[in-house]
């Protein structure tokens, strides 16, 4: 299907690029749906186009790449910080903290 974009999910390339997985659709509202009937949210920062039927993935793709509402999460152990908690529980498992007891 020609023009025919689909919503992407967290695991996509990681280059902000759209996956063409999900039919988009307009209802009578004029808004995107995908195939779940969820309204397809575009970023629109600085040109980005990525797009998502799902909040909590577009709130993961503004902090991941536009650095907004950006929670850091800190080593206990060293000065290593991340956007994402499960980054840090990784740094740990890892045994990359110099500064580990």
């Amino acid at each position: 299907m020609e023009g025919a974009q689909g919503a992407t999910n967290r695991s996509g390339n990681g280059n902000g690029t759209v996956r063409v997985s999900e039919v988009v659709w307009k209802n009578d509202d004029g808004k995107e749906r995908d195939k779940r009937g969820q309204i397809i949210k575009v970023c629109g920062i600085d040109g980005c186009t990525y797009k998502t039927g799902i909040t909590a993935n577009m709130k993961n793709h503004k902090a991941a790449k536009h650095n907004i509402d950006v929670v850091w999460h800190t080593c206990p152990n060293c000065d290593y910080k991340a956007k994402q908690k499960c980054s840090i529980t990784k740094h740990l498992r890892l045994n990359r903290c110099p500064g580990k007891k």
